[in-house]
């Protein structure tokens, strides 16, 4: 997990798809797109972001690195 990059994408980011709307870490991002359920389907960061694609990462990022 790097958090000192800009992403392309949120695909396979875990703190997107726990939260219909927004990122659940605080970082900024423009939806392009969302499933039948109202989950993010395709986004794109707008601020450089850690971006966890794992369950054990999101805890950690949750921990050491909200934006809130």
């Amino acid at each position: 997990m790097n958090i000192n990059t800009q992403k392309k994408n949120c695909n396979g980011c875990i703190a997107g798809k726990h939260s219909n709307y927004e990122c659940d870490l605080g970082y900024k991002r423009e939806v392009k797109s969302y499933d039948e359920y109202g989950f993010t389907k395709f986004g794109i960061p707008l601020e450089p972001c850690p971006k966890p694609k794992t369950n054990s990462d999101y805890i950690f990022a949750k921990k050491w690195y909200p934006k809130r």
